[in-house]
């Protein structure tokens, strides 16, 4: 449909959607032939999910649709590499402090060579390539925090050691989990990356609770994590000025808040079925291919696209969820919690 609408029609456009659907189709032999146990439904779920980013991406950006081809493939290939040849999630368990110093280094290494974007200095330019170490950084943190709270996690139930009124675990055993958080919150307060910064607090704050299931704990995670967003609104402009137009928009028209505004007016025009694949005006709002896609789809597509869409992403997170609660091995658990987190939480402070 995207393809029939345009101007301007390129003939090799079919290859892109053909590529992905093969590189898929693949996947799904290859499992076949390694007997795989996986859930059925992720790959076909995590397909539509591909597919559709591919065709709003062509709608947009022709060029960026083509470098999200290369790196679903990339994707894609890694996974099946995982299953062909790398060993279980559990026993990588004992590699947990690795883990840790591999986050912690992706993390520095922006201090050194990162460029600066968005008010944050959390970005890395390798050629035509541009990403964000944090990234990674908070996949190998989540398998460092999920090695270390398996193994001391009968340790960390025990609150022997008083601090005033308040009773916790002993320093040993808290001690590296906090020194790793205020470490890994420093780097993410000098780069100034605070929406990063609150999120690994929270994927701490999951594992842990998950691994030691005390409702004090929790609460005070979320207190600690009440507290650190307004001390961020406070100190540092950037997030105050996001906050702000997240709450009011319309306080700033034609300058900060028009991003805001003019995906809202793009969801609003949308209606009940959309104007039609290939017939909105998603090029009026900033920064939409990276940004706000969802208010391009949303404006093409109507509320039914958008419900459609949004409970395929219930659906994959509800599968992800059933396959790491049915695991036996408390590592596969709590990196299972800890990565579902991780992808269903994109910060944008």
């Amino acid at each position: 449909m995207v393809y029939w609408v345009q101007e301007a029609r390129e003939p090799l456009a079919w290859l892109l959607p053909l590529a992905v659907s093969t590189a898929l189709w693949s996947i799904h032999l290859a499992l076949i032939y390694l007997e795989s146990r996986a859930d059925e439904l992720i790959l076909p779920l995590v397909a539509a999910i591909l597919l559709l980013s591919l065709t709003t991406l062509y709608r947009l950006d022709r060029p960026c649709a083509f470098w999200q081809v290369l790196w679903t493939i990339l994707g894609l290939g890694l996974a099946l590499m995982e299953q062909a040849f790398l060993p279980a999630v559990r026993e990588l368990r004992s590699w947990w402090p690795w883990f840790l110093a591999l986050s912690i280094s992706f993390l520095f290494s922006t201090l050194l060579w990162g460029v600066e974007a968005g008010g944050a200095k959390s970005w890395l330019v390798l050629g035509p390539v541009r990403f964000q170490p944090s990234e990674p950084a908070k996949i190998l943190y989540c398998l460092g925090i999920a090695g270390y709270l398996t193994k001391k996690k009968e340790l960390l139930m025990v609150r022997g050691w008083r601090l005033g009124p308040v009773k916790l675990p002993h320093p040993a055993y808290l001690g590296p989990l906090v020194l790793v958080l205020a470490l890994t919150m420093l780097l993410m307060v000098v780069q100034r990356d605070l929406g990063t910064a609150l999120l690994f607090f929270g994927l701490l704050a999951c594992q842990f609770y998950v691994a030691a299931p005390r409702l004090d704990y929790l609460l005070g995670g979320l207190l600690t994590l009440i507290l650190g967003a307004v001390a961020a609104y406070r100190f540092f402009p950037h997030v105050q000025a996001r906050i702000d137009i997240w709450l009011n928009p319309w306080a700033s028209p034609q300058a900060g808040g028009f991003q805001v505004i003019q995906s809202l007016l793009a969801i609003s025009s949308g209606g009940i079925l959309g104007a039609g694949l290939g017939r909105g005006y998603p090029q009026i709002i900033p920064a939409v291919t990276t940004d706000l896609t969802f208010a391009a789809w949303t404006e093409e597509t109507g509320i039914a696209g958008a419900v459609a869409l949004i409970s395929l992403y219930l659906l994959l997170l509800e599968r992800a969820f059933k396959a790491a609660l049915s695991s036996r091995d408390d590592f596969t658990l709590l990196v299972g919690t800890g990565q579902i987190g991780r992808a269903s939480c994109r910060e944008r402070v």
